[in-house]
């Protein structure tokens, strides 16, 4: 997610948490798939900081039940299959440890992550431009995605056509004003 010729990373803006549903898989795992991932990456897994952010977790079955219920996540074994049925989402959190927000997929365009985590962090991280953003998007559960919230964009709208009209006219009347002194010293 570049922000100005950076990236974000995890570690520096804000914390990944994976965590497994499978309460046979345990720590040693969980490391070797940490691992794993950061390798995937190449150059950009091997940033320390990307490591410090990026946690691996599991847990024992009532915990995961309990994490999984507190955000909405629905399991279940599927005996046929021998592996867990689950959809796909990421779930962002406030620094607090509120669901914010809940992409579903498997891939996310970019500026929805964002504005998701910048909106999870109450502005306080992100650029100008990334809180303008947000003020002029709003996620819409019905396309899964962050679209124009058309009301912020028309009050944006407005509020620069009268800047545009002060302008003018005050242009308009500094020009009166001289031409009146002229014609008064003339």
């Amino acid at each position: 997610m570049p922000s100005e010729g950076k990236s974000w990373l995890p570690g520096q803006n804000f914390d990944v948490v994976t965590v497994s549903i499978d309460p046979k898989e345990g720590p040693e795992l969980a490391s070797k798939k940490k691992q794993a991932y950061l390798r995937s990456l190449g150059e950009l897994g091997s940033n320390p900081m990307l490591g410090k952010g990026w946690h691996f977790l599991t847990g024992e079955e009532n915990q995961i039940k309990k994490l999984a219920s507190e955000v909405g996540f629905g399991y279940t074994w599927d005996e046929k299959e021998k592996q867990y049925a689950h959809s796909a989402g990421l779930f962002v959190l406030t620094p607090e440890g509120q669901l914010s927000r809940i992409l579903y997929g498997i891939s996310y365009k970019p500026r929805d992550l964002r504005l998701a985590v910048v909106e999870a962090a109450q502005g306080k991280i992100g650029t100008v431009v990334d809180r303008f953003l947000l003020f002029c998007y709003r996620y819409d559960p019905n396309s899964r995605s962050y679209s124009v919230y058309l009301f912020n964009v028309m009050r944006v709208a407005a509020a620069v056509t009268v800047l545009v009209m002060f302008l003018a006219f005050g242009v308009v009347w500094l020009k009166q004003r001289r031409a009146d002194a002229e014609g008064q010293a003339g």
